[in-house]
């Protein structure tokens, strides 16, 4: 997970600007109605997220008994993400907010979409609340659906609020077969309590990180064969140790969390792969 610049906009400012184009005077009134409402549902909200307490805020039908959950559901679609409308450049914005337009999510795919942290279907007040908002892939949107959460344990990592960026957490095992596969596990640092632990663990089962970590680890092996293949013959094995030691050192001063750098980390403190995989395999690329 990859932490995101918490957004400055105020949910109020937010609903405002969404609403500023509607025709209905009616429902106009009844949307400012809810303001005070979506400020002080939104102030809470917050306060759960950074203190692990956000399954103890219960869903929600409808605003105050003034707005349904449609009707806010309505204000996000077509009045914020619908490209024209009054709230698009706040939708825009927080899109762009992860460095690379990467998902701050799984790390790797490319940012398309919104994710409401709490869903808009069981927590219409948040609907347009930024801090709700989170920039999101596709993929990871998806699988994510919008299963709440029901103890601390099971609350996602929040981009916005969760930094577990600094601490060495992600590592990977190979199996001794040919082609190799690489399975991805949580390791809890020292310094880390069992609740950080646990959210981390969820977070990564949730986006099934293991799985995608798994098959672009497959991929970007068979590509560095041949360099290793070479080293391995012209140089030795402890040369190739030293090569992909390299390689991962390089990576996590990018990003620590890397699935690279646990791909080459792997591989560096197997001695099967140093010693015997590239001789198995014979010096056809030598």
């Amino acid at each position: 997970m990859r932490q995101v610049q918490r957004p400055n906009d105020l949910p109020l400012d937010v609903l405002l600007t969404c609403i500023s184009n509607y025709q209905d005077s009616n429902l106009v009134k009844r949307l400012k109605l809810i303001g005070p409402e979506v400020k002080a549902v939104s102030e809470i909200f917050e306060d759960k997220v950074k203190n692990q307490r956000l399954h103890t805020l219960e869903p929600h039908d409808g605003v105050l008994g003034i707005i349904t959950t449609q009707e806010m559901k309505n204000v996000y679609n077509d009045k914020f993400a619908k490209k024209g409308q009054p709230g698009r450049d706040i939708y825009d914005r927080l899109l762009n907010a992860p460095k690379l337009n990467k998902c701050p999510f799984c790390g790797y795919r490319v940012v398309s979409t919104l994710d409401h942290h709490l869903p808009k279907a069981k927590y219409p007040t948040l609907a347009v609340t930024p801090t709700n908002l989170i920039p999101s892939c596709f993929d990871c949107n998806k699988t994510k659906t919008g299963v709440r959460p029901l103890t601390s344990q099971e609350e996602t990592l929040h981009p916005y609020f969760d930094n577990v960026e600094e601490d060495l957490w992600l590592k990977a095992n190979i199996i001794e077969q040919f082609p190799i596969v690489f399975k991805y596990y949580v390791d809890k640092p020292d310094n880390w309590d069992e609740l950080t632990f646990q959210r981390v663990k969820n977070h990564f089962e949730v986006f099934e990180l293991g799985k995608l970590f798994s098959v672009l680890a497959a991929g970007e092996l068979p590509i560095r064969e041949l360099t290793l293949n070479r080293i391995y013959y012209k140089a030795g094995s402890d040369i190739l140790r030293l090569q992909l030691k390299d390689y991962a050192e390089s990576v996590e001063k990018v990003h620590l969390n890397s699935w690279q750098a646990a791909m080459f980390r792997a591989l560096e403190n197997s001695e099967w792969f140093i010693q015997e995989y590239f001789f198995h395999q014979g010096k056809q690329n030598a």
